[in-house]
């Protein structure tokens, strides 16, 4: 049974064969691959791909997190029960009763 790199190349020398555009690409990226500096603006051009999917993640949970505060501070301006509100907003009880303490002082 043929390995499945042999198997890859070999459906790559069939496109290759099929569409030139193919055989051209693999050229210019065989040479770019062995281009030092080439090789050193792909890789930073990775880690700034990286960096901003991480930022961008980061900025999503950050916009859960307040909205789940902006729910339970609701929650308790309408006098529900810390362990409810805790429950449904699925923030910690010792965070509900933080805000529960921002809102009895109106600071929320």
């Amino acid at each position: 049974m043929p390995s499945r790199s042999n198997q890859v190349e070999d459906v790559l020398e069939v496109l290759k064969m099929e569409d030139p555009a193919i055989a051209k690409a693999e050229q210019i990226l065989d040479w770019l691959s062995c281009d030092k500096e080439t090789l050193r603006l792909y890789d930073l051009r990775q880690k700034a791909i990286y960096d901003e999917v991480t930022r961008i993640e980061g900025a999503r949970d950050e916009g859960k997190k307040e909205g789940k505060i902006e729910v339970a501070k609701n929650m308790l301006k309408k006098g529900l029960d810390i362990a409810f509100v805790a429950e449904v907003s699925g923030l910690p009880e010792s965070e509900v009763l933080e805000l529960n303490e921002k809102v009895a002082n109106g600071r929320s």
